[in-house]
């Protein structure tokens, strides 16, 4: 299939210059901007490609085989776990690529690709296009006062089973920064601007099936905190706050919470950490770090599964048990960007030039794709 609709004045948006920012950002901070990459997609797994023009998504669409796929068996896992089932064989393929322009971040719900793209760089307001995920054309284009995105992987936007959330920043000239949430009812595509007083930033949120959580800059800087919402009226049920030198992402699951930080020396970024914080204290319980065997890391941030956190560790990614942090399973990939973890258990993986899924019971490839627009 082809598409019929191609964003010409959105992929020749120019991309902001991000350094200066970044450069004179305070080191606990972590409201910057950049490209997304992967998020739980049930019909269509989007891959996010760097092209000159903008961002690229491309639709990689799998189809059935009969019987199970050739899977071969990979390094053993850090401590034994339960055998899964075999993952349904799929093959992956090139459908069709949609221009975007500046991209931030995606996420699938209510049988859509939503994607929030750059729209007013002086305000960081943005526009959620809604891409039907059957047929790749867009369906609405929804004006909002935010604009998620990180210099790697999409955060800060997440689909609670009838509205898509999404936090960020918000820039007036000669105004303090408003940290912000956009809620955007899927039936009707109208989108409602939450502030969040007390607050210049968001960084991150999620939603884990019946809280959403969000972490949040007070004004004036100082230690963040992870802000619970009543979805329904966008108010604060309850405050987290916790200490940390540099921070992204946050995540629920199993009744805990954890945060990705890293430790700043000299205005350095240093290893990364995941962390897990007392949901009513904010104090650190256990800290695991993401660092693969020789010691390199990624920027590309953890997800949770079922029933683990998948992190990504340089050349590695790493299963972690949510009730005691231990590293469960280990497996060797090429992350370049960003993770996803699928329904299905499997785990899938944007590197250099590729997307790949991998079958945490092997720790192997299973399938791939090359991405033709490189990385």
């Amino acid at each position: 299939m082809k598409l019929d609709d191609r964003f010409d004045a959105l992929a020749r948006t120019r991309a902001p210059d991000l350094w200066p920012d970044i450069a004179e950002r305070e080191p606990h901070s972590s409201s910057d901007g950049g490209p997304s990459g992967l998020r739980r997609v049930g019909i269509a797994i989007l891959a996010l490609t760097v092209a000159a023009a903008g961002f690229a998504y491309a639709f990689r669409t799998f189809e059935d085989r009969r019987g199970p796929g050739s899977i071969g068996v990979g390094p053993s896992p850090a401590q034994s776990v339960e055998p899964a089932e075999s993952l349904t064989a799929v093959n992956l393929r090139e459908t069709d690529t949609i221009d975007v322009g500046q991209g931030g971040s995606l996420v699938f719900g209510d049988g859509s690709i939503w994607v929030v793209v750059l729209r007013d760089a002086e305000t960081g307001a943005g526009t959620v296009l809604r891409i039907d995920a059957e047929t790749g054309h867009v369906q609405a284009e929804i004006p909002v006062d935010a604009f998620s995105s990180w210099e790697l992987g999409g955060g800060a936007m997440a689909f609670d089973g009838s509205s898509v959330w999404i936090g960020s920043p918000v820039f007036e000239p000669g105004e303090p920064d408003r940290g912000v949430v956009v809620r955007i009812d899927s039936s009707t595509n109208q989108a409602e601007t939450i502030q969040l007083d007390g607050y210049r930033s968001v960084e991150d949120l999620m939603f884990d099936g019946g809280s959403m959580w969000v972490i949040a800059t007070p004004d004036g800087g100082g230690n963040p905190e992870i802000l619970e919402l009543d979805r329904s009226t966008g108010s604060v049920v309850a405050h987290v706050p916790f200490e940390a030198e540099w921070w992204r992402s946050v995540i629920s699951i199993d009744g805990t919470l954890w945060t990705s930080q890293r430790s700043v020396k000299d205005s350095t970024v240093g290893d990364p950490s995941l962390v897990r914080l007392d949901p009513t204290t904010g104090a650190k319980i256990v800290s695991v770090p993401t660092v693969d065997a020789d010691g390199f890391s990624v920027f590309a941030e953890p997800v949770a599964g079922s029933d683990v956190i998948w992190a990504p560790a340089g050349g590695e990614i790493l299963g972690i048990d949510p009730l005691t942090g231990d590293v469960i399973d280990r497996f060797s990939a090429d992350i370049g960007f960003d993770i996803a973890a699928g329904s299905d258990g499997s785990v899938w993986a944007l590197g250099r030039d590729r997307l790949e899924r991998f079958d945490p019971a092997t720790g192997e490839s299973d399938a791939s794709v090359p991405i033709p627009h490189g990385c």
